[in-house]
């Protein structure tokens, strides 16, 4: 079976609308800023669009509410051939967390990612359906980690579901990176997550994804030990940033971090080309030592490859003056760690 040039087969639905002096409407989905920014301004040249930001998969609702006012920025800043609407689905968060079920094991890239996708696409449908749009599509194909194929089969399933065309699409060619907006790592390459449903308890997990490069490997072909202690300190300092305790402020705040202890247990070994996924957790945190916790997962087959966890102290370098960031620092690692009761 050949597989299908969706990038193509857009160009050809463009041609064909031009040819008719159509400028038909779009109902677009998007998953953040800067994988819509391309997306919109490309679209936009053929397309009255309306975009649709329905994303139940962040959390929590502050970051949830960053993502949206940094959607609303871009289209405000950017300038369009065509007008285009922005549109706030619901946030319910639930309803992530109910799809979720039964799927928390699983890899990035597989059967949540792809329940995921068909969770915000129907959404899409269904309101495009409403509004008499022309056409309903997403811009998750935009990121290397999202499989198109999926994303095209499940539109036009629910395509022939609501009767309303969907836009075929690959938008992975292009590149949004020249619009200086938050990026949605939601979308791109590290799942700040969104969490894990343990019973009727929910904890907050950064996964941090990366694929192993062969400088990595050793003679027998396996990575070395000594690289997974530098992985865990890679998804630390992101996880640290997604929670807005950047690393880089503290030490100019006059607040070190030291590491006081960290251990690695080893149980499968990651190889080259591997993309592993490490997630990242905070354990423990009394305002005087934090304990992170880490998880190796290979994506391919969700193999578990390595656990550990470091302890950090907090050195004040400070010879004078008040420090009101150590307040500000202490509530953020509390929020960062807090868990969440189902109601």
């Amino acid at each position: 079976m050949n597989k299908v040039n969706y990038s193509k087969e857009l160009d050809k639905l463009i041609a064909n609308n031009q040819k008719e002096g159509k400028i038909p409407t779009l109902l677009l989905h998007s998953c953040c800023a800067p994988c819509s920014s391309y997306v919109l301004k490309f679209l936009s040249n053929y397309f009255k669009i309306t975009l649709l930001y329905y994303n139940p998969n962040i959390f929590p609702p502050e970051e949830y509410s960053k993502r949206v006012a940094e959607q609303k920025r871009l289209i405000d800043e950017m300038d369009f051939v065509n007008d285009v609407e922005f549109f706030e689905g619901r946030y319910v968060p639930d309803e992530f967390f109910e799809m979720a079920k039964g799927y928390e094991k699983e890899p990035e890239g597989g059967a949540r990612c792809f329940l995921c996708y068909e969770l915000r696409m129907r959404e899409a449908a269904i309101l495009a359906q409403k509004g008499g749009f022309d056409y309903f599509t997403t811009t998750l194909s935009i990121s290397p980690l999202k499989n198109a194929d999926k994303l095209n089969e499940i539109g036009e399933k629910l395509s022939k579901e609501y009767g309303v065309k969907h836009l075929p699409s690959d938008f992975k060619k292009a590149t949004s990176n020249q619009w200086n907006y938050q990026r949605n790592t939601a979308c791109i390459d590290r799942i700040f997550a969104v969490v894990s449903i343990q019973g009727r308890r929910r904890t907050m997990i950064y996964n941090y994804t990366r694929r192993v490069p062969y400088y990595e490997t050793d003679m027998m072909g396996v990575v070395h030990h000594s690289n997974y202690i530098r992985w865990f300190e890679e998804a630390r300092l992101e996880f640290m940033r997604e929670a807005d305790l950047c690393y880089r402020r503290m030490e100019d705040e006059g607040i070190q971090i030291p590491v006081v202890s960290v251990s690695c247990r080893y149980k499968a070994p990651a190889k080259f080309d591997d993309i592993v996924t490490i997630k990242t957790h905070i354990k423990k945190f009394n305002g005087i030592i934090v304990e992170i916790a880490y998880e190796v997962v290979r994506d391919e087959d969700g193999a578990l490859l390595v656990t550990g966890e470091s302890s950090h102290c907090f050195v004040d370098c400070r010879t004078t003056g008040d420090f009101p960031f150590l307040e500000d620092m202490y509530e953020k690692f509390m929020k960062s760690m807090e868990p969440l009761q189902i109601t």
